[in-house]
C-alpha cells in the first residue's frame, strides 16, 4: 500500500461515496497512517481475491 496523503485521499473519497475499500495484504504496524485507514473500515483480502465477489 502506498503511504501518505494520496492514499488517505483516495480511501476517504471511496468511503464518502459508500464504496468498499479493499486492502490486499495486512497493514504494517509501523505505517504512519494505519489508524486513519482502519477508521475507514476496509475489507482485508489477505491475498484472497474471491472475497470481492461478495461485493459485486
Amino acid at each position: 500500500m502506498q503511504e501518505g496523503g494520496k492514499t488517505i485521499t483516495i480511501c476517504s473519497s471511496a468511503s464518502h461515496y459508500k464504496k468498499p475499500i479493499f486492502i490486499y495484504n495486512e497493514i504494517d504496524e509501523d505505517l504512519n497512517i494505519k489508524e486513519e485507514i482502519l477508521g475507514l473500515n476496509p475489507i482485508f483480502l489477505n491475498t484472497r481475491l474471491n472475497i470481492i465477489k461478495r461485493f459485486i
